[in-house]
């Protein structure tokens, strides 16, 4: 096999258990689950659920999946973002995604935008999806292929866990990319590249710029086609740039704001 899910971890163990019987081969269910999770081969995929996530079972897993939350975008955002708090080193999975058939691009994307900085699992027929849909799929399941560092392994700074994260951002080096949940104003880093995903319903996106200078950006809609390209003057303050909800947007700052 190439992987396993093992659910209900949790829900193994009992208040005042029994005693073992003369047949039992372990003297409690802790010990039982320790032994069976140390016979998994090495080499193998094993994905366990939220909310057993203790660091006791980090040695026997390689991934972690946020419990069911179906055609629930902001319940999959709020679930593996307090994953990616507090999973350690196993990779996050979001829970399934699924929607409509006649759900619009916008939408579908909107869910993606939802689950960015976990691992998407997409759980609807490909083959009955509408050319839109499908479109939509390839731009951001590219994004998130093609940016994964950065989403997986930069600096992880989910915002205000007070409002279930309605702004999270992941950085490395010289790349930010932050997905926007709610009409909050977008901090604008002094150099690099800001990618600005837009998961509300609102397509006016509020730039905060802390110094003056020239920035390059494009937009894309959701399905991934540029509606914009334009070079913007930047001096401390607010500046308003539509986005399109589920669309993407490119800033190129300093150096990299040269066409």
């Amino acid at each position: 096999m190439d992987g396993l899910k093992i659910d209900f971890i949790d829900q193994f163990a009992v208040e005042d258990p029994p005693e073992p019987g003369p047949e039992a081969d372990c003297a409690t269910v802790n010990e039982g689950v320790r032994r069976l999770l140390a016979l998994l081969p090495t080499d193998c995929l094993v994905e366990l659920r939220q909310p057993y996530v203790s660091p006791g079972l980090w040695p026997y897993a390689t991934m972690v999946r946020a419990s069911d939350c179906p055609l629930s975008p902001a319940h999959n955002r709020q679930r593996t973002v307090d994953l990616r708090l507090i999973a350690g080193p196993l990779a996050v999975h979001a829970d399934m995604l699924m929607w409509h058939p006649e759900e619009t691009p916008e939408r579908v994307a909107a869910q993606l935008v939802n689950v960015l900085f976990a691992v998407p699992q997409i759980s609807v027929d490909l083959t009955t999806q509408t050319p839109a849909q499908l479109e939509v799929l390839r731009f951001w399941l590219g994004f998130v292929k093609e940016h994964a560092e950065v989403l997986q392994r930069g600096a992880f700074e989910p915002a205000r866990p007070d409002l279930v994260y309605p702004q999270v951002t992941a950085r490395s080096a010289d790349t930010v990319i932050t997905a926007r949940y709610a009409p909050l104003p977008v901090a604008v880093p002094e150099a690099g590249t800001l990618w600005l995903a837009n998961a509300d319903d609102s397509a006016d996106v509020l730039l905060q710029a802390g110094h003056s200078g020239t920035a390059r950006a494009r937009v894309q809609t959701c399905r991934g086609r540029t509606v914009n390209d334009l070079t913007l003057e930047l001096s401390p303050g607010i500046h308003t740039i539509t986005v399109p909800t589920g669309g993407l947007l490119r800033l190129d700052l300093g150096s990299e704001a040269a066409p």
